[in-house]
């Protein structure tokens, strides 16, 4: 199996799994719905943006 540098979409993908994996750890017990998700993926695309 050769070494191969990792994709940077398979980063930023990892990446977006592991923050929505916490965020539905943090979430409240039967409140999914209070959050849009397309609405918080653009938030942290922001975010990344500006560095915040």
């Amino acid at each position: 199996m050769k070494i191969k540098q990792t994709p940077n979409s398979f980063i930023y993908l990892l990446i977006l799994v592991v923050i929505f994996a916490l965020v539905l750890a943090f979430l409240p017990r039967g409140g999914p719905e209070q959050i849009d998700l397309p609405t918080f993926i653009n938030y942290a695309k922001q975010g990344q943006k500006t560095g915040e």
